[in-house]
This record gives structure tokens, sequence and C-alpha cells, in this order.
């Protein structure tokens, strides 16, 4: 019996040094990423290189198997490179380092990460070729590398990748042909470079869709200005409706009143009038044909 009990302990302990084993490469990896961002000490301090498992880590997140599928580092003001040991994160799905002040080469290790959807690496400073190893990301979904120094021709990988939804390669140095396969990308953007978008740049460089956030702002600017522009007609309508309900005692059959000192500045005359027995307040305009009539 006891030596039973042995066996399933020194069996626990085995599974549980192999999860440490399996982690350990995950840590290392981050960490030298860590170093490589060039970090300050406040920075990503439980980066710690000697706690194994990197799953409780700041920006870390893990599956269940603690195998690590998202690290997002964005605006952090990193200002170092990327480490080629970050292809060694098999599992990772989302790696985001937008917005920081990374330099360098993207490193082609990152197209090792075949279970990758979302790659954000815009807003730095990064240089060089993008590699033709990112056309073997087929799980790609999300690729974003606009704003940066990138420079050389898309490649031709990248019309092997089936799952793309958005591609922004906008605002860098690119030149040369983009693949055709890219165009059926439902969001796209490749302007603020030297490519050539088409046969003859027959198509367009940027889909409709890049344009959606700025045509609802516009949309939403225009239905405030008409709601705003009914409001205050209302009002204004209400504050004429009591001036002239206000004269209604003690009036005449007809009665001018010069309006011109009041902020109605429009108006030149308020009549009263009570064809019988209904009161009647009459504004009138000089540059308008028609009076208004209001029924009090």
């Amino acid at each position: 019996m006891f030596s039973r009990m042995r066996l399933v302990y020194v069996a626990m302990l085995l599974a549980y040094m192999g999860s440490l084993v399996a982690s350990d490469f995950q840590g290392d990896a981050l960490y030298a990423l860590r170093n490589m961002l060039n970090a300050s000490s406040s920075q990503l301090s439980d980066w710690n290189q000697n706690q194994v498992n990197p799953c409780t880590w700041t920006n870390v997140y893990c599956d269940s198997n603690n195998n690590v599928i998202s690290v997002t580092l964005s605006s952090m003001g990193f200002s170092g490179s990327l480490t080629p040991r970050i292809g060694v994160l098999k599992r990772l799905s989302t790696l985001s380092l937008q917005g920081n002040g990374i330099t360098g080469e993207i490193p082609v290790e990152v197209g090792y990460l075949l279970n990758l959807q979302n790659l954000d690496l815009e807003n730095n400073r990064l240089s060089g070729q993008i590699p033709p190893s990112l056309g073997g990301l087929r799980k790609l979904q999300f690729l974003s590398l606009s704003h940066n120094n990138l420079s050389g021709p898309i490649p031709e990988s990248f019309a092997n990748l089936p799952s793309l939804i958005r591609v922004q390669l906008d605002s860098n140095h690119l030149s040369g042909q983009v693949p055709a396969k890219l165009f059926q990308v439902p969001t796209y953007n490749f302007t603020g470079n030297d490519l050539n978008c088409g046969t003859n740049f027959s198509l367009r460089c940027a889909s409709s869709s890049n344009n959606t956030g700025s045509s609802n702002k516009s949309k939403l600017g225009i239905i405030i200005g008409v709601i705003g522009g009914l409001i205050g007609f209302v009002l204004f309508g209400g504050v004429l409706f009591l001036l002239c309900k206000g004269r209604r005692k003690g009036y005449k059959r007809e009665v001018f009143v010069d309006v011109a000192g009041i902020q109605f500045s429009f108006l030149n005359r308020v009549d009263l009038w009570r064809p019988e027995g209904i009161p009647i307040c009459i504004l009138y305009n000089n540059s308008a044909s028609v009076p208004i009539v209001l029924i009090i």
C-alpha cells in the first residue's frame, strides 16, 4: 500500500516537473524579449527569470495547459528590438507591440508562430523588409505593420494567407506590386508607400471600409446639428409665443412693437389682432414676403 502511494507521488512529481520544463522555455523567451526591448526596472517588473511559469506575468495570457497564447505590450515606451526567440511560442495567437519605439527588423522566426491570429506591430520604427516567412501564418486574421520604416516589396507569400480579415501596411517605404490576392481582403490599406495597386494603378490602395469611422463621425455630426437646430427653433418659437401672449392684455385693434433692440432683431413689427375674439400675433420681417402668424 505504501509503495503504491509512493509511485503515485513520484508520477505526480514527474508530471509537475514536466510542466515546469515546458513552461521554462516560454519564460526564457519572454524574458529575452523583455531584455531586448530595453525595459526599465519598473516595466514588467514581475517578469522574473527565476519564476519558471510565465502565466502569472503582467500582460501574458495562457490557456489551461499553461501555453502562452497572448502577449500584449502596447504603448509602453519600449525602444529596443525584437528577439528571434519569440518564435518558440508555438501556441501564441496574439502578439501586440504597437505604439512603442521598437527598431530593427522583424525576425524571420515570427513566421514560425503557426497559431498566430493577430500580429500588431504598428506605430514603431521597424526597418528592413517584411520577412516572407509571415506568409506561412495561415491562421493570421489581423496584420498591422503600418507607420514603420519598412522597405522593399510585399512578399508574394502573402497571397497564401487565406484567413486575413484586415491588413494594414500603410505609411512605410514599401515598393513594387501589391499581390492581387490582398485586394480580396475585406479591409486593407497600402497607402503612404510607393506601391503599385493593381495593373497600372487600376485598384484602390485602401478599401472603402477604412473610411467607415470617419464616415460615421460625419453622419453623427449632421444628426447632432439637425437635432440642435430643431431644439433651437422650438425654443425660439416658445419665446415668441410668450412674448405675444404677454402683450395680449390692454391692446388695441392693432399694436406696433419695435423689437429692433431685442435679440430677435430680424423682426420689424409685432401686431396683436383679435378677429372674432381669437387673439393672433403677427410677426413681420422686411426680408420675408410672408409674415409669421401665431394663434394665442
